[in-house]
C-alpha cells in the first residue's frame, strides 16, 4: 500500500527510463523534439496531470515523455523542486516499465535534488516512500538494501508527522510495519502496525484501520502466538462488518481458519472455513472461493480426512486455473503432492 498523494496513487506501477538514453539496453530514450515541444505546450501542473495519467494507465513510455519535459522545464527554470518531481516521476515510470535498478537510481537522484531544495515538508517524504519501497524489492540481490529502506521509512514518516500529514505518516508505519513481519523485533513491529492503526481511527478512516489490524494479526500468527492472533482478526471481522465489506470480511475469515488450524480448534476452523465460502459464493468471487476452498482443504488434511482435503483441493485447483492464478496453482499443487492428491488435469 502506498502513501496516497498525487504522485503516489499511481505508487506500485511505474518507472520511466527518459533522462539517459538507452539506459538497460531496453529503455528508448525520448526524443528531444517531443521533450521540447511539451515544455513549451504545457505547464507544470499539466505536465504532472499528464505523466500522473499515462501511469495509472500502464503507459510508462508516454508517462516518460511528460516527466522528462518536467524535469527540463525545472532544468530551464532554475527550480529543484520540479526537478525532483521529475526524477520521481522518472522512477516510478521506470518501474511500470520493468527496470527496478534503474528506477532506484532515478529516486536516489530525486532524493538528492529534493534534499538541495530543501523541500522536506511534502516532496521529500513522499520520495522517501518510494524510494524504501523500491530498496525492499531489491532487497534479495543487496544486503544492505533492508537498512536502507528501514533508514528511508523513518525519515519519511517523521517529516511527515511534522508536516501535520497524519494519514501520510500511518501508511509510512503500515508499510514498515508490514516489511518487518516475521524478520525483525516483535514488539516494534507491532509498535509501528498499532501506531498506524490508531492513527486512522483518530482520523475516522476506518477501512484503512481495518487493514492495519490484519498485519497486526499477520505479526501475532508470525509469532506462533495464535491464541493472541485469533482475537485481533476477531477485531479486524466487527470491523469490517461495520463498513458492510463483505470481500474483506470474507478474506478475514480465511484467516481466521488457518489460525484456528494452527490453535488445534478445527470445528472452529471449519465453520470459519464454511461462512467464508458461502461469503464468496455469494459475491460470486472465483478467486475468493478457491481461497476458502484451499483452507477449508486444509482443516479436512488436518483431521484426516484425506479424501475430502483432496476433493477440496482439487476444486480449488479448478478455480485457480479458471481465473488465471498461475501462482496459486503452483502452490496449491505442492500443497497436494505432501498429501499425495492427485491433481485433476488442466
Amino acid at each position: 500500500m502506498a502513501v496516497p498523494s498525487r504522485r503516489n496513487i499511481i505508487a506500485g506501477a511505474l518507472f520511466l527510463a527518459g533522462l539517459a538514453a538507452g539506459i538497460a539496453g531496453g529503455v528508448a530514450a525520448l526524443s528531444t523534439s517531443r521533450a521540447d515541444t511539451a515544455v513549451q505546450s504545457l505547464s507544470a501542473e499539466e505536465l504532472r496531470r499528464e505523466g500522473e495519467a499515462m501511469l495509472k494507465s500502464g503507459d510508462g513510455r508516454a508517462a516518460q515523455g511528460s516527466f522528462d519535459a518536467l524535469y527540463r522545464l525545472g532544468e530551464a527554470r532554475g527550480d529543484k523542486t520540479l526537478k525532483a518531481e521529475g526524477l520521481q516521476g522518472l522512477g516510478l515510470a521506470a518501474e511500470s516499465m520493468g527496470f527496478p535498478q534503474e528506477a532506484l537510481s532515478y529516486m536516489r537522484a530525486a532524493v538528492a535534488m529534493a534534499e538541495e531544495a530543501a523541500e522536506d515538508g511534502d516532496l521529500l517524504p513522499e520520495i522517501l516512500t518510494d524510494l524504501a519501497r523500491l530498496e525492499l524489492m531489491g532487497r534479495g540481490e543487496d544486503p544492505r538494501a533492508t537498512e536502507r529502506a528501514f533508514a528511508s521509512f523513518e525519515r519519511a514518516a517523521g517529516l511527515f508527522e511534522k508536516a501535520g500529514r497524519a494519514d501520510e505518516a500511518a501508511h509510512v508505519y503500515l508499510l514498515y510495519g508490514e516489511a518487518l513481519i516475521g524478520v525483525e523485533d516483535f514488539d516494534f513491529t507491532l509498535s509501528l502496525l498499532t501506531r498506524a492503526r490508531d492513527m486512522w481511527d483518530a482520523l475516522g478512516k476506518e477501512a484503512d484501520a481495518a487493514l492495519a489490524q490484519r498485519q497486526i494479526a499477520r505479526t501475532k500468527a508470525a509469532a506462533a502466538l495464535f491464541d493472541a492472533a485469533a482475537v485481533e482478526i476477531g477485531d479486524e471481522i466487527k470491523r469490517w462488518q461495520a463498513l458492510n465489506d463483505r470481500p474483506h470480511e470474507t478474506e478475514a475469515l480465511q484467516g481466521l481458519t488457518w489460525v484456528e488450524v494452527q490453535r488445534g480448534r478445527l470445528g472452529d476452523a471449519e465453520r470459519a472455513g464454511q461462512l467464508s465460502l458461502t461469503y464468496a459464493r455469494a459475491l460470486g468471487d472465483k478467486f475468493l472461493e478457491a481461497e476458502s476452498l484451499r483452507q477449508l482443504g486444509l482443516v479436512a488434511a488436518m483431521g484426516d480426512r484425506r479424501g475430502e482435503a483432496c476433493l477440496l483441493y482439487n476444486q480449488a485447483l479448478t478455480l485457480y486455473r479458471a481465473v488465471g492464478e498461475k501462482a496459486s496453482e503452483e502452490r496449491l499443487l505442492g500443497i497436494m503432492a505432501e498429501i499425495a492428491c492427485v491433481p485433476k488435469e488442466a
